[in-house]
Order: C-alpha cells, then structure tokens, then sequence
C-alpha cells in the first residue's frame, strides 16, 4: 500500500501517506470480509460471494490516489491527519452502504466519485482559499437561507417522514449537510482574521453568534436535532481551538 501512497523526507507527508496506507488496507479487509460472509456463515464454498462492493473499493482507492497526489502538490504544508480520516470515514461508510444495499452502494459510490472530482479541481483553483474566506458571510447567509426553503418546500424521499430534503428534479439535497461545512468554513475564515486572539470571549462570539443561532433555529424547528448537537459541538471545538478556553467545551456539554 505505501507504493500506492508515496511520500517524500518531508515528515507530515510521512505521517499522511502512512495513515493513508492503513486506511486502505483496513478498508481492504472490510471488502475481504463481506465477500467471504456468506462462506463463513454457511460453513461451505458452494455459495454466491460477494463482489459487487470491490467497484466501490477500487472507486474510492483511485480517488483518494489522485486526491492525495494533488493535496502533496498543491497543500504541502496542510494537516496530515484530515485526508486519511476523510479517506477512513468516506471508504467505511460506502462500504457500509455496499453491505445493507447493493443499488444504493453504487448510487453512493456515483455520488463519491463526483465528489472526489469536484475536491480535485477546487485544489486547482487559483486563491480557492482566498474567495472562502473572502465571502465568508455570503457562504453561510446563502446556507442558512436554502435550509429554510424546506419550510416551504420540503420533502420526505420515503414518503411520510420529516420534510428536510428539496427534491431537484429526482435529486434530494438535504440543505442541513453543505451547512455543516459552511459553517467550519465561516468560523475558520472569521477567527483567522482574529488570531491571535487577545480580546474577552464575548468579543470574539458576538459577530458569529446571531448566524450560528439562526442555523441553530432552523434545524431545532425542524426537529432536526442530531445536526443540531453536530452544529453546537462544531461551534464549541472551533471556538475553543481558537481561543483556548475550555468554558467553551463545558456550555457546549450542558447543550448537548
């Protein structure tokens, strides 16, 4: 696996290619192990194994390939330890979804490949960057406000159930997930613009808070409150790593 994932001397891509490489071979095993489970739970050779979910495997190894050659190029100095967590977590839970349903193992697999591609030409974008932190307030107003079109709009894909999806022509998009990245986004390109930061607690939270509790509001209306504890955990984690202060940790418990 390190063939796959080669790293130079420099020790953070080190740490990545090495992560990257047990992420793999842990998602390999996973594969190996569904498409010998019908074997081993009917103790005989003489059954129909499992292959279908390989295409997912070999999907998400080429993409994550290509994502981790274009992060070495473009982001040298970036932190070694989110593309292999992103890695772990997308490969787990679209194997997950390979195991509890083949046809929606491969709509997923479709959806990660898009995804992937779309990662891999923001990387080559000139000042990607510069425009997220730019326009960090238009980000998470345009955010908040395509969660309240579900008030208006909403849908249940299953038919009877929570209205927290807009249907786009047979496309469901669930608004409450790109705001969960919004949100990282705003917070990040906020408090980087503050650091260091050497004002009072209240000081650095008055500018986000209104945003933060109007997404906050929409997601507890709609009874949404897995997301919600998501967001306030978010909210606290981000605070804290900026300003050190582990108040913030303790009122984000009491919420949660």
């Amino acid at each position: 696996m390190n063939l796959l994932f080669p790293a130079s001397s420099n020790p953070q891509e080190r740490l990545q290619s090495r992560l990257l490489s047990l992420a793999a071979a842990a998602l390999f095993l996973y594969a190996c192990i569904y498409t010998l489970a019908p074997a081993v739970r009917l103790h005989s050779w003489d059954v129909s194994l499992h292959w279908q979910h390989w295409i997912g495997y070999n999907v998400w190894l080429a993409g994550f390939l290509l994502l981790y050659r274009q992060v070495r190029r473009r982001l040298p100095d970036c932190d070694p330890l989110l593309l292999p967590i992103t890695a772990l977590l997308s490969g787990w839970g679209l194997l997950t979804i390979w195991r509890l349903d083949e046809s929606f193992g491969l709509r997923q697999t479709l959806w990660l490949a898009v995804s992937i591609a779309a990662l891999w030409f923001g990387l080559r974008l000139p000042n990607i960057l510069l425009i997220l932190r730019k326009y960090k307030y238009l980000w998470l107003t345009g955010g908040i406000l395509l969660a309240s079109l579900t008030f208006f709009f909403g849908v249940y894909p299953g038919g009877e159930g929570p209205h927290l999806w807009l249907n786009f022509f047979g496309i469901y998009l669930q608004p409450s997930e790109p705001l969960k990245l919004l949100l990282i986004v705003f917070l990040a390109a906020y408090l980087a613009d503050r650091i260091p930061v050497t004002f009072n607690l209240w000081q650095l939270l008055s500018p986000t808070f209104i945003l933060f509790v109007a997404a906050i509001s929409i997601l507890l209306i709609q009874r949404d409150l897995g997301t919600t504890t998501l967001f306030v955990v978010l909210y606290a984690v981000v605070i804290y790593l900026a300003s050190g202060k582990r108040r913030m940790l303790l009122v984000s418990a009491l919420f949660v």
